[in-house]
């Protein structure tokens, strides 16, 4: 079983009055650029209820997702036609293979 005094830590020098102060200084500089940086995110974020905007990014989602395989099928046709890859039908368009 450890003693009580085994469980606290040695504490600092005590600081002079005057570099407290410039800590508080700091941190309340801190803590204000903190809460701007928070309204500005709540204003891009808005009043929006988080399953709205959920289920509208999985909306949006899906129309890409849609959108990049009729692309695909039009590149693999025009590989079929062209008697080449999709690889370089991708070179082609200048489209990378990983999207």
């Amino acid at each position: 079983m450890q003693t009580p005094s085994k469980n606290y830590k040695k504490r600092a020098p005590v600081d002079t009055k005057e570099s407290l102060l410039k800590e508080i200084s700091l941190l309340e500089s801190q803590l204000a650029a903190s809460s701007a940086t928070l309204g500005l995110l709540a204003q891009r974020v808005g009043d929006n209820d988080p399953h709205s905007t959920v289920s509208t990014y999985i909306s949006q989602m899906h129309k890409y997702n849609e959108t990049k395989d009729a692309a695909q099928i039009v590149f693999g046709r025009l590989a079929v036609l062209n008697n080449t890859t999709l690889k370089d039908i991708h070179s082609q368009y200048s489209v990378d293979s990983e999207d």
